[in-house]
């Protein structure tokens, strides 16, 4: 069994499988691109060169976290809940999903770094150099609000039907937590588990606080 691990080990180098050093090299070439562009502006050939990577990153991050999401389960069947090494790589690869490659400004889309770092400078700054001002302020606000019958019946407790439609209305992928049983196993295991969901609900009603069952 060592040596069959050892051995797919090494066929997953080879065929790709080292996705850490290839987020690396291409965000390593895109900083040398962005190094540029503060020098001088892009060319055509570099600016294509820059979407590609950036494509290429976010396919590379996205197969990443699928694969981390899997290894996540089997994890945390061996070793519990404590599971940090996928909670830091999940937020890792959701900070770089959240990156900005280009604002459009009008009808006119920025990508290039230096010319949307000016942009950006330029808008917050004329967005906060407005001259002082007197708002009108017009407090008469029409809000919706609740009937009597409506507010009286936020007190009353859960009933298992509600529960239910709660769990069923989340994505099969979604989790209390990174490594926490996500909703497919609720759904698929529901006859077994909807006592425990039900009294859980039942004791944070009565105690404001929401524990581990």
């Amino acid at each position: 069994m060592r040596r069959l691990k050892l051995a797919i080990k090494e066929w997953n180098e080879k065929t790709g499988g080292n996705e850490d050093k290839k987020i690396e090299l291409i965000e390593r070439k895109i900083s040398e691109l962005n190094g540029i562009s503060s020098h001088r502006n892009l060319n055509g050939k570099e600016m294509e060169e820059i979407d590609r990577l950036n494509m290429e990153l976010w396919d590379v991050i996205r197969f990443c976290e699928l694969v981390w999401r899997k290894k996540s389960g089997m994890i945390s069947l061996k070793e519990g809940d404590s599971n940090s090494a996928f909670f830091h790589k999940e937020v890792k690869f959701r900070a770089k999903k959240k990156m900005v490659h280009g604002l459009r400004f009008g009808f006119y889309w920025c990508k290039e770094p230096k010319l949307l770092k000016k942009k950006v400078f330029e808008y917050f700054s004329n967005y906060f150099s407005f001259p002082f001002r007197k708002w009108e302020v017009n407090m008469d606000l029409n809000f919706k609000r609740l009937s009597e019958d409506e507010a009286s019946r936020l007190g009353l407790p859960f009933t298992m039907e509600e529960i239910k439609d709660v769990v069923w209305s989340c994505g099969e992928s979604k989790a209390p937590r990174p490594d926490g049983f996500n909703m497919c196993f609720f759904k698929k295991c529901w006859q077994i588990v909807r006592e425990d969901l039900f009294n859980m609900m039942m004791v944070s009603l009565d105690s404001v606080s929401l524990k581990k069952v």
